[in-house]
């Protein structure tokens, strides 16, 4: 076997491995490693409910959603990634702490944030705005 195919071989599963989103588009979460730096967040707002996910689908420690500088909702374990993407606002996931939740106002802006726990210590990996649209908006 040719060393250029040998490499072909060998290196495949690692591209694959570290691509944007290891666990795939709907994949199950997975603990991401100390490469992850940062993620992509989506909020989803219904008239009802508003839904955070993140790409890539790593587990995180904790979830915040700040307006201003304070919190109105906060989920987490300070030991451990427990909180698996998508998250319902004001549904805590079972076996974390939870503050709040405040109601959301129509209008008003807020922040989610999301911190990871590892070996080397805490990580922000995202802060991402949104605004909670008026019920006439949907």
């Amino acid at each position: 076997m040719s060393n250029r195919l040998l490499a072909l071989v060998f290196c495949a599963p690692l591209v694959v491995a570290c691509g944007e989103d290891p666990a795939g588009a709907t994949g199950d979460p997975v603990d991401c490693g100390p490469e992850v730096t940062e993620v992509d967040v989506d909020v989803s707002i219904t008239t009802n409910s508003v839904f955070f996910d993140w790409s890539p689908r790593c587990r995180v420690a904790m979830l915040i959603v700040e307006e201003g500088a304070g919190d109105v909702w906060a989920i987490g374990n300070e030991d451990s990634n427990s909180i698996e993407p998508p998250v319902t606002y004001g549904v805590a996931p079972a076996g974390v702490e939870e503050y709040g939740p405040e109601p959301l106002v129509a209008g008003r802006a807020y922040e989610v944030i999301l911190w990871m726990t590892s070996a080397e210590g805490d990580r922000l990996l995202a802060v991402h705005p949104f605004t909670r649209p008026s019920s006439d908006s949907y």
